[in-house]
């Protein structure tokens, strides 16, 4: 009920005609639900964040969307508008009708896409004007100026030690940042930060019937590119029809599967945190491999 009402005072602001519409449910996922809006002529995307501090989630993410269509020149659901109110946000968002076909026919194009933003837009720090979120967790982006620093103080220190704070992983892996940073520093090839979604598994691509790729849900920063194609692997994976579209626009530095599980492991810390001990194996497999071998 109090989802249905902060919904209605949302739409009537944007002066949608309450008493022609329907909204229906269409999802959930952690600290939020997803609704379409339908008047016949007018068709909307409404993603409500419940959870306390609801509406610095929704800031970031519309922040987020705009960022990602205005400079990385992507396609998002566009951004109708938004509201605040004691704590809680919502976005109302174009409604994409989303097809499995379509997004089969969409991978080399948005192969090409993501290459193009990867190349084009580029920034001299690593980081972003604004802290946002991966999933419902705090992702700092204070600026940095090296990959192998911001990468350990911003992505992997703050969920190890938010997993061993919770008993899921050893205090010891957050005392030697020296180490780590040295190791990071060695792995990655040396480019320009380039704008990233963030958190770029398979669920965070949708398309349309004409096959037009669309991004939802993003975690944007300026940050080593491999990060955006590691987590494309993750969870269900992307075609080859992306991957080759991706490498002829814009072709990997050699050695990228050997790297491919140091970017993953942000992700992976992320699960830890998010869902529990499941994903303590497999974070714990990638720490031995580059950091304890």
């Amino acid at each position: 009920m109090e989802a249905d009402q902060f919904i209605r005072r949302a739409l009537k602001s944007l002066g949608a005609d309450l008493s022609s519409g329907s909204l229906k449910y269409i999802s959930h996922a952690k600290g939020s639900q997803l609704f379409k809006w339908d008047s016949g002529s007018v068709r909307w995307f409404i993603k409500y964040y419940f959870d306390s501090g609801g509406d610095l989630q929704s800031r970031a993410e519309g922040d987020g969307l705009e960022k990602l269509m205005q400079v990385g020149g992507l396609n998002a659901p566009a951004l109708i508008g938004q509201l605040e109110e004691n704590g809680k946000g919502l976005l109302v968002m174009d409604f994409v009708e989303i097809s499995q076909s379509g997004r089969s026919r969409s991978m080399e194009t948005f192969g090409r896409q993501l290459a193009g933003m990867h190349k084009n837009a580029k920034a001299g720090y690593f980081g972003h004007e604004m802290d946002n979120y991966i999933g419902t967790l705090d992702q700092f982006n204070g600026k940095m100026g090296e990959w192998a620093e911001f990468y350990f103080y911003r992505r992997l220190l703050p969920q190890l030690e938010m997993a061993a704070s919770g008993g899921l992983l050893s205090e010891e892996l957050t005392q030697k940042p020296e180490q780590w940073i040295h190791i990071i520093h060695e792995i990655y090839p040396r480019e320009r930060p380039s704008l990233l979604h963030g958190d770029l598994w398979s669920g965070n691509l949708i398309a349309d019937a004409s096959g037009t790729p669309f991004v939802i849900d993003p975690a944007v920063y300026f940050g080593h590119r491999e990060m955006d194609l590691a987590m494309t692997h993750l969870f269900g994976g992307f075609s080859s029809e992306f991957y080759r579209a991706y490498e002829e626009e814009y072709p990997l530095s050699p050695g990228f599967e050997s790297r491919m599980e140091l970017s993953q492991l942000y992700y992976l810390l992320v699960h830890v945190n998010l869902f529990g001990s499941s994903y303590v194996p497999a974070t714990k497999g990638i720490i031995q491999k580059y950091f304890e071998g």
